[in-house]
């Protein structure tokens, strides 16, 4: 029990010891030694710490400016974010169940019902020309189903 506690000890003797070191020139030769230089003998500290002069701040670049976060658009919100979630999560759902939304487009339609068994053009009051899609089997899907589509979205979709 006494052996490792002197040991100990003994290890840490040289860590508390400390000293000053002197360096003396003599002759045109450098000297260490542990007590200050005997008279005639000069102390040379010039060497004794290395200093560097500090950096000029101007050659380095500036940071910018920080900026403040991007205002949102006005009109949108959580609720508006929200309801695009629903919108997409519904077109999901749909699209699983094999059915047509509002808003789906074309190839989403193609996709759930397959290639349609005919394919139309109607014409409405104001002048736009819209796509009419027939299906009067598709497959993993019941009854026949019409689609009308305009600008690539469906906007009416009816099942019979």
């Amino acid at each position: 029990m006494k052996w490792p506690r002197l040991a100990l000890v003994l290890a840490s003797l040289p860590l508390a010891a400390q000293g000053q070191v002197y360096r003396c020139d003599l002759d045109g030769g450098t000297r260490y030694q542990a007590s200050p230089c005997p008279q005639g003998e000069r102390l040379n500290e010039e060497d004794a710490i290395t200093t560097y002069p500090a950096p000029d701040l101007s050659s380095f670049p500036t940071l910018p400016a920080a900026t403040p976060p991007p205002v949102r658009p006005e009109g949108r919100s959580t609720r508006d974010y929200l309801s695009a979630l629903d919108r997409r999560n519904a077109k999901a759902r749909a699209h699983g169940r094999g059915h047509l939304l509002e808003g789906m487009s074309e190839n989403q339609a193609l996709t759930i019902l397959g290639t349609p068994d005919r394919v139309g053009r109607v014409t409405h009051a104001d002048g736009e020309t819209c796509k009419t899609l027939h299906w009067d089997d598709p497959p993993f899907v019941d009854g026949r189903h019409r689609a009308t589509l305009c600008d690539g979205k469906v906007i009416r979709h009816s099942r019979r």
